[in-house]
């Protein structure tokens, strides 16, 4: 029964899509220089723009579930091919500057990972879970129900918790990631704040 839910017209290029959004990813993160960030752009708008043809495909909510699962499985498919290799290992490109010099461990070094960690964590889980209030507060507010609502809602967390994650992780300075990580955080908390005040 779901084989007869899905319309193959739209599931094919979807899928193609799903598949090269998560090897441009994969790229990116094995790059790590040159024109890697270019090249993750790509990679999540082409993820993004797979959602529309799931949805056409599979309905609207079954198609961004599958959206999710169909890039899941083209990760997973690409690292066990990876780690396949005789090699064992995937091959990735050092960044220029952890190949320049070797920096030895400090407790500032220590302090300022954990303060990565903190950024990929609980700040981005926090906003993106205010973005999935907010989600919630949009879909009843057009009219959908609850359970339609609800769903909406806890499909955006993952999804933008992982795409915050991917910002403190980026090769950029420490404090230009705290100035994003930080905005989004604000953006998205006054956004729900005012979806509550609104409702």
């Amino acid at each position: 029964m779901l084989a007869q839910a899905i319309e193959p017209v739209w599931a094919f290029p979807a899928a193609a899509l799903s598949a090269a959004g998560a090897l441009a990813l994969f790229e990116s993160w094995r790059r790590r220089t040159g024109a890697h960030r270019r090249i993750m752009a790509g990679g999540w708008l082409v993820l993004l723009l797979s959602v529309p043809l799931w949805i056409a495909a599979s309905g609207p909510d079954r198609g961004a579930a599958m959206a999710v699962l169909a890039a899941m499985a083209a990760v997973s498919l690409i690292l066990a091919v990876q780690y396949g290799r005789p090699d064992g290992r995937v091959r990735r490109t050092p960044n220029r500057l952890a190949a320049a010099v070797r920096v030895p461990v400090s407790t500032a070094r220590v302090a300022r990972t954990l303060y990565v960690v903190v950024l990929a964590l609980p700040v981005a889980l926090t906003a993106a879970t205010c973005l999935a209030g907010v989600v919630y507060a949009a879909t009843l507010a057009a009219g959908l129900p609850q359970p339609d609502a609800l769903f909406w809602s806890v499909l955006t967390l993952p999804l933008a918790w992982g795409g915050l994650m991917v910002i403190p992780a980026l090769d950029l300075t420490l404090r230009t990631r705290s100035l994003v990580m930080g905005g989004a955080l604000l953006a998205c908390g006054g956004a729900l704040a005012l979806a509550a005040a609104t409702s």
